[in-house]
């Protein structure tokens, strides 16, 4: 694995041992409902948000799960843009891609901050998650919140191989009938790969319950963007 992705896809044992029913945890998270101007966290704290000047009426199918009618399952399609904007606007996103990445295990060494301020919870990262037959659908704009709260509370992508390595997966793209994955997970010393997760199942349905529990908040309420929050938590942390 070098300094960025690796070419090659390695396969990685990220299955549970302890025989948690996951379903059960999952349902659970199904029918939260927020308080006016405030989110509940997964750990059952509250926190309150900062409404956006002009607040728009939230789309709430966005995160409905529906089947991908463009065949193209995990691409992401954009307006029309010039060749100069849009080559300017996929290096933007390309280089926030390799800031999220690289910074996955800092971020999750901020985990208090980040479940304390709404601002930093809601900003949004620049990660395409998506399954075949229904693309991104459940997975838009997730937060940097709800990764926090994915990798702290579901060990199937937060784990350690036999050799005592430890991977934070980062990007899901797969099969939700044959299981067959190429994910994305990053490593301690900033490097990430794409990788074959044993345990797939647990990973796509986490992440989705996760981030469809905050459909409307991320829409209506005020978000720093990424380089924003990583400035402001390096700023207050000790290199």
């Amino acid at each position: 694995m070098r300094n960025g992705k690796s070419k090659n896809i390695i396969s990685l044992n990220n299955v549970l041992l302890s025989g948690e029913d996951f379903c059960t945890a999952h349902r659970s998270e199904e029918t939260v409902v927020h308080p006016e101007g405030k989110i509940i966290l997964m750990d059952g704290r509250t926190i309150c948000c900062f409404p956006l000047p002009d607040m728009p009426e939230p789309n709430y199918s966005e995160d409905v799960v529906s089947l991908d009618t463009t065949s193209k399952y995990f691409i992401h399609k954009r307006p029309t843009q010039a060749p100069s904007e849009a080559h300017s606007d996929m290096d933007k996103e390309k280089e926030n891609r390799e800031i999220f990445l690289q910074n996955a295990f800092f971020l999750l060494s901020m985990k208090d901050r980040i479940l304390s301020d709404s601002r930093l919870f809601l900003t949004k990262v620049p990660i395409i998650n998506g399954l075949a037959y229904s693309g991104t659908s459940g997975f838009q704009h997730v937060t940097l919140g709800a990764y926090i709260e994915w990798w702290s509370n579901f060990s199937e992508v937060n784990f350690t191989d036999e050799n005592g390595k430890q991977y934070l997966v980062c990007k899901v793209s797969g099969s939700p009938l044959s299981g067959s994955n190429t994910c994305t997970v990053a490593t301690k010393d900033g490097k990430y790969t794409h990788a074959h997760l044993k345990s797939f199942l647990p990973v796509w349905t986490s992440l989705m319950a996760v981030n469809t529990r905050y459909t409307e908040a991320k829409q209506i309420y005020q978000a720093y963007t990424l380089r924003e929050t990583i400035n402001i938590l390096k700023s207050n942390t000790k290199i």
